[in-house]
């Protein structure tokens, strides 16, 4: 898993079958400053899908082999 963006420590993360998207990105340091959990992309296989990580439903979406993340910056409304 690779998560780039703006996370505190962007590059590879170590899989595991039972790994989720909420996990990954706290496992690169969760958020920083800049970054936006409401709007994060997961790229798998060539097809985006973008997930608001501050809810309940989206953080446990399960993770495969060679997925990347990418935590956005915040807009100028702080999403």
């Amino acid at each position: 898993i690779t998560v780039g963006g703006q996370v505190r420590r962007t590059g590879p993360v170590k899989y595991t079958s039972d790994l989720t998207l909420y996990q990954a990105i706290q496992a690169a340091g969760g958020a920083n400053e800049f970054g936006s959990l409401k709007r994060v992309t997961l790229m798998r296989n060539g097809t985006i899908k973008r997930y608001d990580v501050t809810q309940s439903q989206f953080m446990n979406i399960p993770l495969q082999p060679n997925d990347t993340i990418d935590v956005p910056q915040k807009t100028i409304l702080g999403n």
